[in-house]
């Protein structure tokens, strides 16, 4: 069975943006304590592979947020970019209990963490945005007065 690709980055965009505008409304206490919980997990997981991707691809120039809270423009390119793997998503989170979800930008993919841990062949090229697609990419950056896109060597 194929699945049907995802819709260009910037349909994704201008959806994130229309969403992200009309906001959620508030969690219940019980669902706010299980966002909370899952958000704890996924820092750890996060901090995890934010120490071991330098040693395990050290030719990638790696970077370190500084900002806490990510703008609402980054936020609609991060939830675009996320939005563009749900297409291709593991079987273990269609068919499986809740369990955390791991977005691979550069596999295109959302898997479980006993998926995750497969090694696959990247999808994107190695000069190729993770986030929109795009090609010749150097870095992703979020000038002060602009929105945050993606900037293209010289």
């Amino acid at each position: 069975m194929t699945r049907p690709d995802a819709p260009p980055f910037d349909q994704r965009l201008a959806l994130t943006r229309r969403m992200i505008a009309h906001g959620a409304p508030p969690p219940s206490a019980h669902e706010a304590d299980q966002l909370g919980a899952a958000g704890r997990d996924t820092q750890r997981l996060h901090d995890r592979v934010a120490m071991l991707a330098p040693i395990l691809a050290a030719e990638r120039p790696w970077h370190r947020r500084t900002d806490p809270d990510p703008s609402t423009a980054l936020r609609a390119h991060l939830l675009a970019a996320v939005l563009g793997c749900l297409p291709n998503t593991c079987c273990h989170l269609r068919k499986g209990g809740p369990q955390p979800a791991l977005v691979l930008l550069t596999q295109r993919r959302v898997a479980c963490v006993r998926c995750a841990a497969t090694i696959r062949r990247p999808l994107t090229a190695g000069d190729e945005c993770d986030v929109c697609g795009e090609r010749e990419v150097a870095t992703f950056q979020t000038p002060a007065p602009t929105a945050p896109r993606c900037w293209a060597s010289a």
